[in-house]
Formats: structure tokens, C-alpha cells, sequence
């Protein structure tokens, strides 16, 4: 029953999981960047710092509109296995989830050598410290989401 319509909605919902999450990623390691000084970084018409506001700008614009799509495709889907619309032994359901958790873990990964490499490059270390802490969170919070998820959907 409506399979090709529960099919797209998971789709929808791992791809604005992914957006939400790099765009929050980034929100957040630009906001550290701003606040917390660093000597080279000191002026306000510097270079770095206009293409920092273009990146917040961006990644503001990206969270604004991808989390809450995120959280109503969850939201209709949540309804679809309350109604009895989608067979909760339906196999895709657990494909998508663990297709958002290994796509997750891939710029999770990704962010975390980045940061590294920052941080071998001579970025403070309370810049790192602090990266690093939201990373955790969000990983945190993604795999641990997705488990009450799942065991809610069984």
C-alpha cells in the first residue's frame, strides 16, 4: 500500500537529515570561529572573516529550511505505521535509517579530520576543544535519535 510514497518520504527524510545535520555542523563551527579570538583572524574586513559570514549565511539558510521538513517527514511517517498505512516489517524503514546513520557517521568522520588537520595547522586549542564537543553532540544525538526511533517503530 502506497509503497512508492512511504519510499520518497524516507528519501526526503534522509537526504534533509543529512543537509540539517552539515548545515548545523557548520553553523556551529562558524559561531566558534567568531566568538572565540584568534590573532590572525582580527579584523572585521578581513577576507576570512567576510567568507565566514557567507558561510553562517548559508548554513542558517540550509538548517532554517531543512530541519523542519526533516522533522515533518518524520512526523508523517510516524502517522503512516501509527494508521497501519506502512508494515512496520516493511524492510526499507531499515535501510533508510541505517543509510542516514552510515552517510552521519561519513561527515562526522570527515569533520573530525578536518579538524585535526586544523589543529596540526596551529588553530587554538580551545577552538578544537570546542569543535570537537559538537561533534559529539551531534553524533550523539543522531545515533541515539535513531535508536529510540527504531525501537518506537517496532
Amino acid at each position: 500500500m502506497h509503497r512508492p510514497k512511504y519510499f520518497f518520504l524516507r528519501l526526503l527524510s534522509v537526504i534533509t537529515l543529512i543537509a540539517a545535520l552539515w548545515s548545523f555542523v557548520a553553523v556551529a563551527f562558524d559561531i566558534i570561529d567568531l566568538q572565540i579570538d584568534d590573532p590572525t583572524f582580527r579584523t572585521e574586513y578581513s577576507y576570512q572573516f567576510q567568507n565566514l559570514q557567507d558561510s553562517l549565511r548559508v548554513g542558517l539558510s540550509f538548517l532554517i529550511v531543512m530541519f523542519p521538513v526533516y522533522l515533518g517527514t518524520l512526523a508523517l511517517l510516524t502517522q503512516a505505521y501509527k494508521k497501519k498505512e506502512v508494515s512496520k516489517k516493511d524492510v526499507t524503514p531499515g535501510w533508510f535509517v541505517y543509510a542516514s546513520i552510515f552517510v552521519a557517521s561519513i561527515i562526522i568522520l570527515i569533520s573530525m579530520v578536518v579538524l585535526v588537520n586544523n589543529l596540526l595547522d596551529g588553530d587554538l586549542t580551545l577552538r578544537f576543544l570546542s569543535k570537537l564537543l559538537v561533534l559529539f553532540f551531534v553524533s550523539g544525538s543522531i545515533f541515539g535519535y535513531h535508536l529510540w526511533y527504531a525501537k518506537k517503530t517496532q
